[in-house]
């Protein structure tokens, strides 16, 4: 006797945004925070386990999230000291050539009695 196939080659569930997932977990949790997930499954157009993959996947993610935000601050930092020496430059050259002082919040300042 020949057996019926159950699905047509290819068929079946395609992998989704997280790949091919095989292992299955029972979960318990409060009903405020599933309802809270569902929330954010339904803002993101994700079913309420792939947002719950994706929320662990950015909180695990931290770690690797963490040492970029150390480069990125070091980066800012370095660059804020040449901003810095940039400006005593600008400073400098403005006294120089007699130019008069410009400050962010107020633009051009006004020389004494004059406008």
């Amino acid at each position: 006797m020949k057996q019926k196939r159950k699905r047509a080659p290819g068929g079946g569930r395609k992998p989704g945004e997280f790949g091919k997932l095989g292992a299955v977990m029972g979960l318990r949790l409060p009903e405020k925070l599933k309802q809270e997930l569902e929330q954010a499954a339904e803002e993101s157009g994700r079913s309420l386990s792939g947002e719950m993959i994706w929320q662990l996947s950015e909180a695990l993610g931290r770690g690797r999230s963490r040492e970029r935000d150390k480069k990125v601050h070091q980066m800012v930092r370095g660059a804020d000291s040449k901003l810095e020496e940039l400006a005593l430059w600008v400073a400098e050259m403005k006294r120089e050539l007699g130019l008069k002082s410009w400050t962010v919040t107020t633009g051009p300042t006004a020389r004494k009695g004059k406008r």
